[in-house]
C-alpha cells in the first residue's frame, strides 16, 4: 500500500514539474534531469508493486481516519484526472512556447495516452 501512495505521488511530481516548466519556473535542461529521476523512481516503485501481485485494474483505496477528509480513490487503468488536466493545460502552455518544448510534449502526450498519470 506505501509503494501504490508512493507511485500515486511520484506521478503527481511529474505533472507538476511539467507545469512549472510550462510557468517557466525550471527550464528544459531542469525538467529533463528530474524528469528522468523521477520516471526512475516510478520505474522501481512499478517493479516492486508487480514482484508483490499488486493489482492495477483494481481500484486503489487510501482509508482516512475522518479528521482526515474522505477516502482516496484512484484507478490505475484511468489515470487521475487532476493530474491529467494539470498536464493538458501545460501542454497546451507549452506548444505555443516553440520547438525546444517538442519532446515535452510529445512525452506527455504519450504518458496520457496511456493514462500515467
Amino acid at each position: 500500500m506505501i509503494d501504490a501512495r508512493n507511485l500515486l505521488n511520484m506521478k503527481a511530481l511529474q505533472a507538476a514539474l511539467t507545469d512549472d516548466l510550462a510557468f517557466q519556473k525550471i527550464n528544459i535542461e531542469e525538467w529533463n534531469k528530474k524528469d528522468d529521476a523521477y520516471s526512475a523512481a516510478v520505474k522501481k516503485i512499478e517493479e516492486r508493486l508487480d514482484a508483490h501481485n499488486f493489482d492495477k485494474k483494481k481500484d486503489f483505496v487510501l482509508n482516512r481516519k475522518a479528521m482526515f477528509g474522505p477516502s482516496l480513490v484512484h484507478s490505475f487503468g484511468e489515470g487521475s484526472r487532476f493530474n491529467q488536466e494539470i498536464i493538458n493545460s501545460a501542454i497546451d502552455k507549452l506548444k505555443l512556447m516553440g520547438s525546444a518544448y517538442d519532446g515535452v510534449v510529445e512525452k506527455s502526450r504519450a504518458r496520457l495516452s496511456k493514462a500515467y498519470f
